[in-house]
């Protein structure tokens, strides 16, 4: 018997190899696989990844995939979130999602998290930035209404009434309408009364009756991450402007332009929770508020915000305008 890898001859203990035989020497020292992290000899059961070979133990210590919650070696079936975070499919049903940007809430991910009183579930990393006094409110009024008037939202946002509430204040002030699955966490509000204008100079007054006061007020849950507050709050803010300049609306058509303009806000951020809202809502399945903001942003490609608004207030829809039509016969 002669060995496979020397050629000379066997005369006692041997290995073998598929159909080869080996001195013990030559087949530990020349043959036998290597780990690819020790470089150490295998034997036994082992692990082939990328063509490398490894030990069970070090192919679990140092080369598989881990579990970016518990540490532990990924196998099978698991979960990769937005963030890139990779986890058990296990923890994914234990763990519960932050409400502001839906990454587990755990040491690991997030450094833990709260639960404030009305049930909502926070982040610490969302709670770090989170709207709950009266000077954070007014600070976030300012940035997003900014920006609403340089996309040209032209309204005097001051004379719109703000307030922060719980999701209890919330299912009250929307009545049937409440879904705490829909909600986009806020509320805008529109009060119309009739009133009786008397003008004139002395000597004669002309009373004007039938003209309507509209007053507006926008109630946004407290406690949300900044980000998310103020995206909630353009969505709210795009529902003053239209209560204000065309209003009755189908539903549709204003809640997909509402997620628009948020959308546009998310897209001047362009940080890694307003990119995963963005996801959220282009991913949205929902007939209002996911349809809803495709067909917007598809005419909004077209025609630009003020094309855009310009429509829906005279369609009461979403129609192509004059020159997005010349365009799509041309091509």
């Amino acid at each position: 018997m002669v060995c496979s890898y020397c050629k000379k001859p066997i005369k006692d203990f041997y290995l073998t190899g598929g159909k080869n035989v080996y001195h013990k020497e030559c087949y530990f020292n020349h043959v036998a696989p290597r780990c690819g992290h020790c470089g150490e000899v295998i034997e036994g059961q082992y692990v082939v990844s990328s063509g490398k070979s490894y030990h069970n133990r070090c192919f679990d210590a140092h080369v598989a995939l881990k579990c970016d919650v518990c540490g532990g070696p990924l196998s099978g079936k698991y979960y990769v979130d937005f963030y890139g975070n990779k986890y058990h499919e296990a923890h994914k049903a234990k763990l519960t999602g932050c409400s502001c940007c839906g990454r587990l809430i755990c040491e690991a991910l997030t450094q833990g998290g709260r639960c404030y009183s009305d049930g909502r579930e926070i982040c610490t990393l969302c709670h770090m930035t989170a709207i709950k006094t009266d000077g954070q409110l007014q600070a976030a009024i300012k940035y997003t209404s900014g920006k609403l008037e340089g996309l040209g939202l032209g309204l005097d946002f001051r004379s719109v009434r703000y307030e922060m509430v719980d999701i209890d204040g919330l299912r009250r002030i929307m009545g049937n309408r409440f879904n705490h699955s829909r909600s986009q966490g806020a509320m805008t509000l529109t009060e119309e009364t009739m009133v009786n204008v008397v003008a004139g100079n002395p000597g004669r007054r002309v009373s004007n009756p039938g003209l309507t006061r509209r007053s507006i007020a926008v109630y946004v849950l407290y406690g949300l991450s900044a980000i998310r507050f103020k995206c909630v709050l353009a969505h709210e803010l795009t529902h003053a402007w239209f209560a204000l300049h065309c209003p009755h609306l189908p539903v549709q058509v204003e809640e997909g332009t509402a997620n628009l303009v948020s959308s546009l806000m998310l897209e001047m951020i362009g940080n890694e929770e307003a990119r995963y809202i963005l996801r959220s809502m282009e991913d949205d399945n929902d007939p209002v508020y996911g349809e809803g903001y495709r067909r917007a942003r598809k005419h909004y490609e077209k025609e630009g915000l003020t094309g855009l608004l310009a429509n829906v207030c005279e369609k009461k829809a979403f129609s192509a305008g004059l020159f997005a039509r010349l365009a799509d016969w041309l091509s």
